[in-house]
């Protein structure tokens, strides 16, 4: 099943519980009725709001890159801190 939705969002808009319901349903309903291996379903619902939404969604321009730069030292820092899990 295909969502095309920004990353994250596998199960659709958040809090819209009826969207992500049917896309459950529907994903379960092609497992059930898949014939042939690498078939690909496309959900039918669009993400609300500006149609352009890939275009701005990863977008990093010169202002935001020092801004987001901080933020990722951050995250690696604070998960460098965590414990470590051994499988």
């Amino acid at each position: 099943m295909f969502v095309d939705f920004p990353l994250g969002n596998p199960m659709g808009v958040p809090y819209d519980s009826e969207m992500q319901l049917e896309i459950a349903r529907l994903s379960v309903k092609l497992l059930d009725e898949l014939q042939e291996h690498g078939t690909t379903i496309r959900a039918p619902f669009e993400w609300p709001g500006n149609p352009e939404w890939r275009g701005v969604y990863n977008r990093v321009t010169e202002g935001d890159r020092e801004r987001l730069a901080a933020l990722g030292e951050s995250r690696r820092t604070f998960r460098s801190s965590l414990p470590k899990r051994e499988f």
